[in-house]
């Protein structure tokens, strides 16, 4: 460790004597400058616009049912991201239920299982009955499982309320 610094200080030295390593002839050397970025308000506005637009679109489809399926062509169609098909001869029932989600407002929500005739089932598939960010009753949950139900009596699909 002593010989690393012994050598350093000799270069240094040397570098001194040979008026390689001089003084600045100013005070002012370099001016370095920082773009300051006052722009953090932007992240505001873009979290509020996207609160005013969820809030916008649940407005005008306030009254827009969506049905958790869709028959056709002898298929039941799951209406959500992976779009499952089920043939409606292998579906053995479909079981409804309706389940309190929001304990502070007492909101319910509907959920649906189809049971295969193989023994197998579907994942919980959640629905509500209409598009909106406000509570349902009990009540609605259950007349729209009766609507369902009904779409599904047509089709020829057994189905119950538990």
């Amino acid at each position: 460790m002593y010989s690393i610094s012994w050598r350093v200080s000799a270069v240094w030295r040397d570098l001194s004597r040979n008026y390689k390593l001089t003084e600045a002839e100013r005070e002012k050397v370099l001016k370095a400058v920082t773009k300051s970025n006052n722009g953090w308000y932007r992240s505001y506005w873009v979290i509020f616009g996207a609160v005013v637009l969820v809030y916008a679109i649940s407005f005008l489809f306030r009254n827009v049912k969506v049905h958790p399926f869709l028959i056709e062509d002898g298929f039941l169609l799951m209406n959500n991201l992976l779009f499952k098909k089920y043939k409606i001869e292998d579906i053995h029932r479909v079981i409804f239920r309706s389940v309190k989600t929001n304990y502070k407002s007492n909101g319910y929500t509907g959920h649906m299982k189809i049971l295969m005739k193989n023994g197998r089932s579907s994942r919980n598939t959640i629905f509500s009955t209409r598009m909106t960010l406000v509570s349902e009753t009990d009540t609605q949950v259950i007349v729209y499982i009766r609507e369902l139900q009904k779409l599904l009596k047509e089709a020829g699909i057994e189905s119950e309320f538990v």
